[in-house]
């Protein structure tokens, strides 16, 4: 307790007891909010006696690890995974948050950027991510996957006859990823071999 005496116009003096906050409960506990969207909360503080104080939701500072921001009693991520909400005034108290990963927004092929002989194929997986990049899982099953300038690509496998710079393109309804592929001129074939000569005889 903290002990104040302040003396009025009778001056008479007057006691009164201003209650520490020895505990802090932040709410809700556990909850999940989908990537970039924000989770409100409110703090109530208890004293030593664990007498509830009320409300102390405005005089609380809020944090939020490993990533995000809190604005106010209100938190945010963009990263998919646990993260830790702390809420501090005298006391400090956590809330355990789940980001998920958001809706697909764009593809990611591998590999990224690579280099075939013409006539050759180069195979590929694709991943699909959300708007802030969280990883949705393997999509490479139904991504559609083309080539320019030239060349097909059957299933998840592209290749190309023209010597140059490619890019093949995954899409997965409206999202896409791109990746570069550079086609080398074919080798030329080896020169024939010639025979060695019969053994000359006399």
């Amino acid at each position: 307790y903290l002990r104040f005496k302040v003396r009025s116009r009778s001056k008479s003096p007057i006691s009164f007891a201003l209650t520490a906050i020895a505990r802090l409960a932040i709410s809700p506990a556990s909850s999940t909010i989908t990537a970039g969207s924000t989770q409100a909360y409110t703090a109530t503080g208890y004293d030593a006696l664990d007498n509830n104080l009320g409300d102390v939701t405005s005089s609380t500072f809020f944090t939020i690890s490993p990533d995000g921001s809190c604005a106010g009693a209100s938190c945010t991520a963009k990263a998919a995974g646990p993260h830790t909400v702390t809420g501090s005034d005298g006391a400090s108290a956590t809330a355990s948050l789940t980001v998920t990963a958001g809706p697909l927004a764009s593809l990611s092929l591998s590999p990224g950027s690579s280099s075939i002989t013409a006539g050759a194929s180069q195979p590929y997986t694709a991943t699909g991510l959300d708007s802030y990049g969280n990883n949705l899982g393997d999509a490479t099953a139904s991504t559609v996957f083309s080539i320019v300038p030239d060349g097909p690509c059957p299933g998840a496998s592209c290749t190309a006859t023209v010597p140059g710079p490619h890019t093949v393109t995954g899409t997965k309804r409206w999202a896409t990823g791109p990746a570069s592929l550079a086609v080398n001129r074919a080798p030329p074939p080896p020169p024939p071999t010639t025979p060695p000569a019969p053994p000359h005889r006399d």
